[in-house]
């Protein structure tokens, strides 16, 4: 070990109390690394009680130690000590508690997962001007498509704009085509409100045996020769 090596102080140490807890802990950590935390698995002597184990990591500047013990491989819990400034402990709280806790703690922004090894592929290829083929084009649209949907969840919530819920692929599904649209439509309406009664329900009446007229000569085009 090199003296960089020596002086690296994690972010977060993962105290594995039993050897029994080693894939749950590598679990956890792989998921603290995803968040961009500096993190270490100790397995300390079992002579050695959690506390004197605890404060030794606080005395070498650690933030975080999360504890783990057999029970909480089969609860899914971690126990939590916040080592600096107001040190607190939290026991026996849900793995997603604690990823929140820490996150908040650190005042880390939350990372978003990493991009899937197809579309960084296809971004290269992109960027290498290379020709894509049709299911890698349709494999770029669903991954975008699916952006665009947590997007706007979370600019917007539960009050998404009409406009903005069908993504634009396609010159039908543009933004800027569905405002004429609905501006066509408002005019419409509006001429609809300027005719008397009778004559509107004559009109709307009209409009509707073109309609089951239209329909049935489709469906006489469609049907068996």
């Amino acid at each position: 070990m090199d003296r960089n090596d020596q002086e690296l102080v994690h972010d977060i140490e993962i105290v594995c109390m039993s050897e029994e807890c080693q894939g749950y802990a590598e679990s956890i950590e792989n998921r603290l690394l995803a968040l961009g935390f500096n993190v270490d698995i100790l397995f300390p002597n079992s002579a050695i009680p959690a506390f004197q184990v605890i404060g030794s990591i606080a005395a070498r500047g650690v933030r975080f130690a999360l504890c783990i013990y057999r029970h909480h491989t089969e609860s899914g819990t971690v126990d939590i000590n916040i080592l600096q400034g107001n040190q607190e402990a939290h026991n026996n709280i849900t793995v997603e508690q604690a990823l929140t806790l820490l996150t908040a703690s650190s005042n880390l922004p939350p990372v978003k997962k990493p991009l899937a090894s197809e579309i960084r592929n296809i971004l290269d290829y992109l960027m290498e001007s290379k020709p894509l083929t049709i299911m890698e084009v349709d494999k770029m649209i669903k991954y975008l498509v699916t952006e665009r949907e947590a997007s706007l969840k979370q600019e917007y919530g539960d009050n998404i704009p009409r406009n903005l819920e069908v993504a634009p692929v396609g010159p039908v599904h543009d933004p800027a085509f569905r405002g004429v649209k609905e501006d066509l439509q408002s005019t419409i309406m509006e001429i609809f409100k300027e005719i008397n009664t009778d004559k509107n329900n004559a009109l709307l009446a009209a409009i509707d045996d073109i309609t089951k007229s239209g329909g049935d000569i489709l469906k006489a085009v469609g049907g068996p020769r």
